[in-house]
């Protein structure tokens, strides 16, 4: 049996990644008050993926008040803008 690396291209159902090499998602909450994603989240991940990892899973963004549970600064406040 042969043995797989990091560095084979491996299929997960229909997704072909060209590596095993995966960014987990790392919520840094820089998306906009709406929750619209920036140019510089797109730069920020996409070195990832230049940099050639096979997949990158980026951050997670909250829905509202309700669903923002566990954040200490919540940006849709304008108490966090003081913070």
């Amino acid at each position: 049996m042969a043995t797989s690396t990091l560095y084979d291209p491996v299929a997960i159902g229909a997704l072909r990644l060209a590596n095993r090499l995966a960014v987990a998602p790392m919520t840094r909450v820089s998306a906009l008050a709406d929750g619209r994603a920036t140019a510089q989240m797109a730069d920020y991940y996409g070195d990832f993926a230049a940099g050639g990892f096979g997949l990158v899973i980026t951050e997670g963004i909250y829905t509202d008040q309700a669903y923002a549970q566990g954040y200490l600064c919540l940006l849709y406040t304008s108490d966090a803008a003081d913070e």
